[in-house]
């Protein structure tokens, strides 16, 4: 599922204008996103006409209306089940990726549940799996963000307690990196891995 935050009709049809008159296309081409488009939904949240990405995001995690700021809460300030907790409790392997921060209203509102967007440091928490009734519900997660899982008195850290929730979830076990060349050695390990298991599996 992708989600294009404050992506609407207009912004499509410009895309695709844009590129037809750039590209000298026919007028009847259409963007490889038309082939899946298939509807619409009315954005307005339950506490107003205009949305906000919070309420936004919450109605596709959960399937509900709620106010503008909560993040997969009802409008009683109750958490709901999102499809990620589904997927999870059926025993999919579940992932988060992202262009922002992993703890923006729009992401978070997959795998965590607080009353108002503004709660980073609560939300990257339960992220990973701590102060959450359900535990650990996203396997992979990319995005930006990280000073919310640092402690406030790191450099890089704008937690407001000083709890080192990266340290804590390498303890626990997650494979993380803060940089690209962190990430870039998680490519080298898994294609490590990929050789050797097809050396294994060309042994049988």
């Amino acid at each position: 599922m992708m989600v294009t935050d404050g992506t609407g009709p207009a912004s499509i049809n410009m895309a695709r204008s844009f590129r037809q008159h750039r590209d000298g296309l026919h007028y009847s081409d259409v963007l490889e996103l038309d082939k899946y488009l298939i509807g619409s939904s009315r954005t307005r949240s339950n506490s107003s006409l205009v949305t906000d990405s919070a309420a936004g995001a919450t109605v596709f995690s959960c399937g509900l209306k709620t106010y503008n700021g909560a993040i997969a809460v009802d409008p009683f300030r109750q958490p709901c089940g999102t499809i990620l907790e589904a997927l999870k409790l059926k025993n999919y392997k579940t992932g988060l990726v992202v262009t922002t921060s992993l703890t923006d209203a729009t992401p978070a509102a997959f795998n965590s549940h607080v009353d108002y967007r503004y709660m980073q440091s609560l939300i990257a928490s339960q992220q990973l799996g701590f102060n959450n009734t359900l535990g650990l519900v996203t396997d992979l997660m990319i995005g930006g963000g990280r000073c919310f899982y640092l402690p406030g008195s790191d450099p890089h850290g704008c937690r407001d307690d000083e709890w080192n929730i990266v340290e804590e979830a390498k303890t626990a076990g997650f494979n993380v990196a803060l940089n690209r060349e962190e990430f870039d050695q998680f490519q080298l390990e898994i294609i490590k891995f990929t050789l050797l298991w097809r050396r294994k599996l060309s042994l049988h």
